[in-house]
């Protein structure tokens, strides 16, 4: 069973799957230096894997983490922990602005989930957690302006699309017109895409912000008598058009770069669904049963409803006979958490998700040691789940890489979103980026993210009933005509008299 602080072995990546059918089709791209990444929440920087896959060389810069146990992980994935801080240094909430290393080209941060998961309390004004989700807003702002960015991806549950009881609108909405008003330099765009769509057997949604600038995105203009880009003027009217809305920034109090950029091309949309993989194709063959006695009470108890389920839906037509089916064994039926399994795929994995049983459908009728899959899914196969080469297992122990696959987002999904702004860079050759400069003063005008973004998230306190005040009692009311009735007092025979 699940062994926290189990450490791996080589051995024990033998004959495992190393995810890369995401790769077909995708090319290479030549960009002629190495990009400068930034990776709020790095966690395994799985932006990183990317780049790798695509043969794009990178150098990590104002890279931080509050997680210090990954720096093996790290030290062994990036050769050296350059540009990476880990630990109490790596709270991203405690870094001054002026701190950080410019220019950089890229940034990618997967910020907490859990003020919008569906498990979490779902009050993103009063959890702590979101406020490293404003500041990778405010790094996204600053570097735009400062460090002459030209893509930020940021990832997030679908949670931040929706409108959470008591807050003003979503999250999403919010930040994106923050980031239109306050970073017009860039176009906005925000994706939901699914693991499954993308050659990696696991059912994990997620919404991906992006920002490309404008130098990106716009093609650069032809001259009609030689035929050729004339790289150098549309650089001077890039950077001629940022001088003017950074001193209407100053003027008027607000950017007016958002209407002027209202025609502007969106970014590209990213790349269409690679298509699905078998689950079975990402999971090490020929592994023995596990025996049924090793398991605690409740999960026998468990694991014998999603076996009853499980034949239910085959008679049903809803599974097919052969479909590798996986099941939560710590999720007992009629409990505050409903069970939860998942047909030919894995489910979204998390942070706490330990307890997952693969069974296979068309031997169920044979004994537990005789059937093709009747198992724990191996924490190392998690990896390739992820689309991350298992090796990652050799350098954490069992919980700390369940925990840091849980808050990793898929590599080939970021692949789709990254891949064609990648190639638009590399036609247009804007790799050399052009940061109109700040003076320190300009800091000052940064905006307050917290200030702007606590107060609509924070749900509205119920309205106190009044005490009731201790008066006369009210008149009773006739139940049929619904009129006073006037106590009348009958005469007595001496008032008559």
């Amino acid at each position: 069973m699940f062994s926290a602080r189990k450490r791996f072995a080589p051995s024990d990546l033998e004959g495992l799957h190393v995810p890369c059918e995401w790769m077909e089709g995708l090319g290479r791209c030549e960009l002629g230096r190495p990009l400068i990444v930034c990776a709020p929440c790095i966690g395994i920087n799985n932006g990183g894997r990317f780049l790798q896959e695509v043969g794009v060389c990178y150098k990590l810069a104002n890279s931080c983490d509050i997680l210090s146990n990954l720096s093996d992980a790290l030290m062994a994935l990036e050769g050296s922990l350059e540009g990476i801080k880990l630990g109490e240094s790596g709270d991203i909430t405690q870094i001054k602005l002026e701190d950080l290393t410019v220019p950089v080209d890229v940034l990618m941060a997967g910020p907490p989930c859990p003020p919008w998961a569906s498990n979490g309390k779902k009050c993103p004004g009063e959890d702590v957690r979101t406020r490293v989700f404003l500041a990778v807003l405010l790094w996204t702002i600053y570097l735009t302006r400062h460090g002459g960015l030209l893509w930020a991806l940021l990832e997030n549950v679908q949670g931040v699309l929706h409108k959470i009881a008591g807050c003003a609108e979503p999250f999403m909405a919010i930040a994106i017109r923050f980031l239109e008003e306050h970073a017009p330099e860039m176009a906005w765009r925000v994706d939901l895409l699914n693991a499954a769509d993308y050659k990696l057997p696991q059912s994990r949604r997620r919404v991906f912000l992006q920002g490309v600038r404008s130098s990106v995105i716009i093609q650069p203009r032809v001259c009609l008598c030689c035929g050729r880009f004339h790289e150098v003027s549309m650089e001077v009217l890039l950077y001629v058009y940022c001088l003017v809305i950074d001193n209407l920034r100053k003027d008027f109090g607000h950017n007016p770069g958002k209407e002027i950029l209202g025609a502007m091309e969106k970014p590209p949309q990213p790349m269409d669904p690679f298509g699905t993989v078998s689950l079975a194709s990402f999971l090490k063959p020929n592994l023995p049963c596990t025996a049924r006695e090793s398991l605690t009470s409740i999960m026998r108890s468990n694991l014998g409803n999603y076996e009853k389920l499980i034949r239910d839906k085959i008679e049903a037509g809803d599974v097919t006979p052969g479909t590798l089916v996986v099941c939560e064994l710590d999720r007992a039926f009629g409990k505050k958490y409903s069970p939860s399994m998942t047909v030919g795929m894995s489910p979204c994995l998390k942070t706490q998700l330990k307890y997952l049983f693969v069974i296979s459908t068309d031997d169920l009728q044979l004994p537990d040691a005789e059937r093709a899959y009747f198992r724990w899914i191996l924490p190392q196969e998690r990896c390739a789940l992820q689309g991350v080469h298992p090796r990652l297992a050799l350098h954490l122990c069992n919980s700390d890489l369940l925990h840091a696959l849980g808050n990793a987002y898929p590599v080939p999904l970021i692949a789709a979103c990254g891949m064609p702004v990648l190639q638009m860079i590399e036609k247009w050759g804007r790799l050399n980026s052009w940061p109109p400069p700040l003076s320190p003063g300009d800091l000052l005008e940064l905006p307050d993210v917290a200030g702007h973004f606590l107060p609509l998230l924070t749900a509205k306190p119920k309205k106190e009933s009044k005490p009731k005040s201790k008066s006369e009692p009210k008149p009773k009311l006739s139940p049929k005509k619904g009129k006073v009735r006037k106590k009348i007092s009958k005469p007595s025979l001496r008032s008559v008299e």
